[in-house]
């Protein structure tokens, strides 16, 4: 057998193994960030890309502030009443009258004739929907007591506390436009009418749960519905929200303000991130993504 001995000092190895890798990348230049012609021609960045504007931006998260100004609206609404500064009968009968409007606003088409429409639907108003009203309203008005009473056990901190974290769950849980794990119509109508029946529970009389609670329908049931038809108007999107100010402004100017500066963040400093942000997107698609079967009709 025969033994060779090679005496490479680690100066001689690094040597070495430079000249072995400079033939390498004489063979395969850049051989980490190799790629063949034919994928870098097939590379595609950012396909079919979609321009947000801003105001198309801002419009749909004024669904996020109508929502948010409801909750706020409502339980002003409470504090006040709660305080004796707004007595229950002009509540109920401004609560009646606007969701009769309402309703009434909801089922005419603006294709046609609209007094042709209000009369024919003042006259033939949905039994269904009469009775749904009349039973309520009779429900509500009988039930009111025991409603008063239901929470005397428990402690007002409780029941604000637990009133809050309902009408927070309101607001994750509700419908933006947007499938998510998060939305369920169930749950959010459910948490907000739990957390209105909690405060109604800590008003002075029966007449006052029955407004409050009668508000609540309106504002967490009625209103999403009604809000439908005038979620693309920017003009109605301002007086909710120039509204919801004013009404915060009967309570304090720093909670003004702090509505003031929530309306900035949610209308204007997200959407314009998010417009912004676009411009940073980066997809890069190429052969290893996976196929996109195309299925034709068979009468083509």
């Amino acid at each position: 057998m025969l033994f060779f001995t090679f005496d490479i000092s680690s100066e001689n190895l690094f040597t070495y193994l430079f000249h072995a890798q400079n033939k390498v990348n004489r063979i395969v230049p850049n051989m980490n960030t190799f790629t063949d012609a034919d994928i870098q021609s097939a590379l595609r960045l950012n396909p079919n890309p979609i321009n947000y504007g801003f105001t198309d931006v801002a419009v749909k998260a004024s669904r996020i502030a109508i929502q948010v100004s409801t909750s706020l609206v409502f339980i002003i609404v409470y504090y006040h009443m709660n305080y004796e500064n707004l007595h229950p009968g002009p509540v109920l009968i401004t609560t009646l009258v606007t969701s009769a409007c309402g309703y009434v606003i909801y089922n005419l088409s603006p294709t046609r004739n609209f007094c042709q429409q209000f009369f024919r639907l003042i006259i033939n108003v949905p039994k269904e929907h009469m009775r749904v009203a009349v039973v309520y309203l009779v429900f509500s008005y009988l039930l009111a007591p025991t409603l008063r009473t239901l929470t005397d056990t428990i402690s007002t901190d409780t029941i604000h506390v637990t009133a809050v974290i309902m009408l927070c769950l309101h607001l994750v849980t509700s419908d933006y436009g947007m499938k998510g794990f998060m939305v369920s119509k169930p749950i959010s109508v459910n948490a907000a009418v739990i957390g209105s029946i909690f405060l109604a529970s800590r008003l002075d009389t029966d007449m006052h749960s029955l407004a409050l609670l009668t508000f609540a329908i309106q504002s967490f049931i009625l209103f999403p519905v009604f809000s439908t038809l005038i979620r693309e108007s920017t003009l109605a999107i301002s007086i909710i929200i120039i509204l919801s100010a004013a009404i915060c402004m009967t309570v304090s100017a720093n909670l003004f303000l702090a509505y003031a500066i929530l309306m900035f963040i949610v209308m204007v400093l997200c959407p314009a991130f998010f417009v912004l942000s676009t411009g940073f997107k980066r997809n890069i698609y190429g052969p290893w993504d996976e196929a996109i079967p195309e299925i034709k009709s068979k009468r083509q």
